[in-house]
């Protein structure tokens, strides 16, 4: 047990993943995995210290899923630690997203952890990092997923221990010694009756897939693959490096996601073709990425469609992908006047002896926002604090762009985001009763006279399908502060045609 716990802990010192007075955000779904982390997290930020708090996740898809939120609420009690339970529909919103429910519970986990995280900054003032409960063999079936799928080595290093705000600190530990610790310190965690239905996936590869490579194969796959993923993850980080070196010698990207953003990134042809080929292509992929924003739908055949732009003439005995030959035809024949389109929305243009990246979706954005400067169209135009209430009335902003609202009322941090179908806001009746009515928010753009062109692109905070104010139009009266609020969350909002 001890030998356990030490070893965790020695991992996460080691990857610098918390440091004292910092937050810790867990999420708990009560499986063994999680019921693991929480206890391990739970000593460690005595020793350390830092704060924990624990996020669960109602996703809506089972009976017994009632049974785990009271369970990792009861938890949370004994121990004293704070526990914020969202309760979510994955179904409907696979549906919604066109997504598979697994994906979409994914993204419902993690929307719901960085919320918390955010407001856990708010309120104390420092660093939040993100606790998940990954193991050794959730590592393995991840890259045997990436490489049955088809990737290169960013994608065979699996998950890594630290990846922006979320840490991994089971990452080298297998199942068995996690329910081993967990037998020894006389815990019971809950059963996910659905981790046996093999449609999903992951499921299938953790059911059928490595249990067969184990007996077959290797009794220690599991710890090869999770291995090597290491070991790819140390090639990357050096080839990374040999790629900025290289992409500072011949490339150039504007930094930023803004609408105002002409070419994306010029690429210097005469310097970039001096660069050794795989290097070539991971620039070539760096920016595309980059003003796509995303590397959903890129594929090797569109680096070797940019490699052709690059140097049409020259035969470098390279070949397009066999299985995929339609693609390089379709990719062709959009090939006019030696430009090309690419997905995300990106054009790429060879004009002389350079290439640039022209993001065509935000051109398009930025010809319809010009002008109008009036609303916030990027959650960067916001800033949140939270303060306490003192009851005075009189003390409540009376400005146009920063607004007070009842915090403890809240079941949870807004997010802010542009408008979806069904988005309402609940309004006070003008008359002596002041009854509360919900109106939908695209008629109450219609009401304000927001044109049309715009209304898709405005970023608001909203709760849900509420949004809880339309800057520079109104606010939502579902929050507003009363003399019994102990304390409030102050929006300021700064669009760009509004001074400081």
């Amino acid at each position: 047990m001890e030998s356990f716990y030490s070893h965790v802990k020695k991992y996460m010192q080691e990857q610098c993943m918390v440091r004292p007075g910092e937050s810790v955000v867990a999420g708990v779904s009560g499986g063994a995995d999680s019921l693991c982390l929480f206890l391990v997290l739970l000593r460690m930020a005595e020793e350390l210290p830092f704060f924990l708090e624990v996020v669960h996740v109602h996703h809506g898809l089972r009976e017994s899923a009632l049974g785990d939120q009271q369970f990792v609420e009861e938890l949370c009690r004994q121990k004293n630690v704070p526990c914020t339970v969202i309760k979510a529909d994955a179904a409907a919103d696979a549906a919604r997203w066109g997504t598979g429910v697994e994906e979409a519970g994914r993204r419902i986990r993690y929307e719901a952890f960085g919320r918390a995280c955010k407001e856990a900054e708010m309120r104390r003032g420092t660093p939040c990092r993100i606790a998940v409960a990954h193991h050794r063999e959730d590592q393995a079936e991840t890259v045997l997923f990436h490489l049955c799928r088809g990737t290169g080595l960013r994608g065979a290093r699996g998950m890594l221990p630290v990846s922006g705000r979320i840490i991994r600190p089971l990452l080298q530990e297998s199942r068995a010694a996690i329910e081993a610790f967990l037998l020894q310190n006389k815990m019971t965690w809950r059963e996910d009756e659905t981790n046996r239905d093999t449609s999903y996936t992951r499921n299938y590869l953790r059911a059928e897939i490595l249990p067969r490579l184990e007996k077959g194969v290797n009794p220690a796959a599991a710890r090869r693959i999770a291995q090597f993923a290491d070991t790819c993850a140390e090639a990357e980080r050096y080839i990374e490096a040999m790629t900025d070196e290289a992409f500072r010698r011949c490339a150039w990207m504007k930094s930023g996601e803004s609408v105002s953003d002409d070419a994306g990134a010029v690429l210097f042809l005469p310097a970039f073709l001096k660069e050794d080929p795989y290097i070539q292509g991971r620039i070539l992929y760096r920016c595309l990425a980059g003003c796509a924003g995303t590397r959903k739908d890129l594929a090797s055949v569109h680096i070797e469609a940019l490699r052709e732009l690059c140097d049409p003439g020259e035969k470098r005995g390279q070949t397009i992908s066999s299985d995929r030959p339609e693609a390089m035809r379709e990719i062709r024949q959009g090939w006019t006047d030696r430009s090309l389109s690419m997905p995300g929305g990106i054009t790429v243009c060879r004009t002389g002896e350079k290439l640039c990246f022209f993001n065509q979706r935000r051109l398009q954005d930025r010809a319809v926002l010009e002008g109008d400067g009036r609303f916030p169209f990027s959650e960067d135009n916001y800033s949140c604090r939270i303060l306490v209430f003192d009851g005075d009335m009189d003390a409540i902003p009376r400005n146009q762009y920063t607004k007070w609202f009842d915090y403890d009322r809240m079941e949870m941090f807004p997010v802010f985001r542009t408008r979806q179908p069904g988005d309402c806001m609940t309004l006070l009746s003008g008359g002596s009763q002041k009854e509360s009515f919900t109106k939908k928010l695209a008629r109450v753009m219609l009401d304000a006279g927001i044109p049309a062109r715009i209304r898709d692109h405005i970023v608001l905070p909203c709760i849900g399908g509420e949004a809880l104010w339309l800057p520079g139009v109104r606010m939502g009266d579902r929050f507003r502060v009363t003399p019994g609020t102990a304390r409030v969350l102050e929006i300021t909002c700064r669009p760009a045609g509004t001074e400081e």
